[in-house]
C-alpha cells in the first residue's frame, strides 16, 4: 500500500467523522420551532434537553453559556442565536 493511498484513506475517514459529529448537532436544532425561538425558558428546557450542563443553559448551536437577554429575548453571546422569548 502505498502512502498516497493511506493519506487518503485518512483524509476520508476524518471528513467522515466530521460529517458525522455534525449530523448529531444539528438535530437538536431541527426541533425548535419554525421561527428558532421557543417560546419561554421552559419550553426552550423541554425543546433542548441536553442543553442543560452542570444546572447551566447553553446554546443549541454554539453550545456557549454566555447568554444575554434584551428586547424580549435571551440570545447567546457568541454566535447571537435567539434562543427563547422572556
Amino acid at each position: 500500500m502505498s502512502w498516497n493511498l493511506l493519506i487518503l484513506v485518512a483524509v476520508v475517514a476524518a471528513v467522515a467523522w466530521f460529517v458525522w459529529q455534525q449530523r448529531g448537532k444539528s438535530a437538536a436544532a431541527t426541533t425548535a420551532p419554525a421561527d428558532g425561538v421557543a417560546a419561554s425558558y421552559d419550553d426552550y428546557r423541554r425543546l433542548a434537553p441536553s442543553n442543560m450542563i452542570n444546572g447551566k443553559l447553553t446554546c443549541n448551536r454554539c453550545g456557549s453559556n454566555l447568554l444575554r437577554q434584551g428586547g424580549g429575548v435571551a440570545s447567546c453571546s457568541s454566535c447571537g442565536s435567539a434562543l427563547y422569548r422572556l
